[in-house]
């Protein structure tokens, strides 16, 4: 019962900073975007 929680939480740890990885990117692909647009 505890390692299933424990492997429980360590799916939503990794989850969670998998969406942040992919929310970070996809960040820093609009900024390249919008200074790109500003250039032209």
């Amino acid at each position: 019962m505890d390692t299933l929680k424990i492997s429980n939480y360590e799916a939503q740890s990794f989850v969670h900073s998998l969406f942040l990885l992919i929310y970070q990117s996809s960040n820093d692909n609009l900024t390249k975007y919008n200074k790109t647009k500003h250039d032209h």
